[in-house]
């Protein structure tokens, strides 16, 4: 690397004209944390050259040079394995008068728009306290009251309801299985309900074979036997479907509008995958279509789901629109993912909050600014920091409390 011009390969790689050869060079470069300083100046100084001359992109379009850009490096660094092996790889990208950084780090990376005053390096050499990820946990709380930790549980058949026997399998998951064929207009409807912890997911196997991934603190009441009629659930939360297709039995999930408020939204199914995110504490309530068709209602208002939209009602005024949706970003946690997609440090930090089971406290204001990236959820909570603090924002852990500096 010392008998090549680093400005100049810099200059090759951020316009997209170098080798694979000084590709390669350059990724090797940028590896050794030595040259971050000579690497920022760099950086500032095509940041100028851009502010000077005024060509600006809007965030959409960055975003979708950014994508770009990743996708072939992800592929470039994965075909160089003595280079992809390298957690603490960083690398840069600027994309017209949007200044954005770009940071792998174990597995993830991170862009955010809005140049900072000034840029601070992440605090690694400090000792910290971290936290683990979280994993596969929930409480199953049966029509009969007693109550079943899942993530202790044996595997085998748990509890015998009627006909149907819950069974864990060596999976981890939870199925209801029917024992024998039995009338379902003479059984009595009981149900049961499913809670996943702060710092837990878990998915189940419905009595009629769907299937439910539910996120982070969340809950999901169902009945042990659905009737001939029809198929209905309660869900809090967030939680992904796969419906079983029944003409017959349409599938219906209803969600509390308000903690304390008869009216419902109500997501009617005939078969078919979709997401719904509906945290008590998030400022809507958004059912994702991926396959198939859902009607969302609420009160006397309908709208009908194409495949990639997204019905977002607000829990203030009440209102509901419909938008084209980035799935990606929407189903990233069942896939084991933290997706940002142009998101504010509030909204990160509830994601962080819900999954690392800490509580999220500021200094100051909230830190302006709004950040894209991928990292995996099976990080410790000090890789994920480590990324955020490339922003100029820093973080402290103190016990089960993460302080936002």
């Amino acid at each position: 690397m010392a008998s090549l011009n680093t400005e100049e390969l810099f200059r090759k790689y951020f316009n997209g004209i170098a080798s694979e050869a000084e590709k390669e060079a350059f990724m090797e470069w940028i590896s050794h944390d030595e040259h971050i300083d000579e690497l920022r100046q760099l950086m500032d100084r095509m940041w100028d050259e851009f502010d000077d001359k005024e060509k600006l992109f809007n965030t959409a379009q960055s975003n979708d040079i950014l994508k770009q850009v990743l996708q072939k490096d992800v592929a470039f660094l994965q075909r160089r394995t003595r280079l992809s092996g390298q957690a603490r790889m960083k690398w840069w990208k600027a994309a017209a008068a949007v200044f954005i950084g770009i940071i792998t780090v174990t597995g993830g990376y991170l862009w955010y728009h809005y140049r900072p005053s000034a840029i601070s390096p992440p605090i690694a050499e400090k000792a910290v306290q971290d936290v683990a990820p979280g994993g596969n946990k929930a409480i199953l709380r049966l029509s009969s009251g007693e109550t079943i930790a899942l993530d202790s549980a044996q595997n085998g058949t748990l509890a015998r309801q009627g006909n149907i026997s819950v069974v864990k399998l060596k999976s981890g998951q939870i199925a209801y299985k029917a024992q024998q064929a039995g009338n379902r207009k003479s059984q009595a409807t009981s149900y049961n309900t499913l809670t996943v912890p702060l710092g837990g997911q878990y998915n189940i196997t419905l009595p009629d074979g769907s299937k439910v991934w539910m996120n982070a603190a969340s809950t999901l009441k169902f009945p042990t036997t659905f009737s001939v009629h029809e198929r209905k659930v309660e869900l809090t939360g967030e939680a992904y479907f796969e419906i079983v297709k029944d003409n017959n039995r349409p599938f219906y999930v209803n969600v509390p509008f308000h903690q304390h408020n008869a009216h419902n939204i109500t997501i009617q199914v005939l078969g078919t995958n979709f997401n719904i995110n509906a945290y008590d504490d998030a400022p809507s309530i958004k059912t994702t279509l991926l396959d198939g068709a859902v009607k969302v209602v609420k009160g006397k208002e309908s709208k009908l789901l194409k495949p990639g939209q997204q019905a977002d009602i607000n829990r203030d005024n009440h209102q509901m629109k419909i938008i084209k949706a980035d799935l990606e970003s929407v189903v990233a946690w069942k896939n084991g993912l933290f997706n940002f997609t142009d998101e504010g440090m509030a909204e990160i930090m509830q994601k962080i909050s819900r999954w690392y089971n800490i509580e999220v406290v500021y200094q100051g204001k909230i830190p302006d600014g709004h950040y894209t990236g991928i990292i995996s959820r099976d990080t410790n909570l000090s890789q994920v920091l480590k990324m955020l603090e490339f922003s100029g924002v820093h973080f402290k852990v103190e016990g089960k409390k993460l302080i936002v500096m």
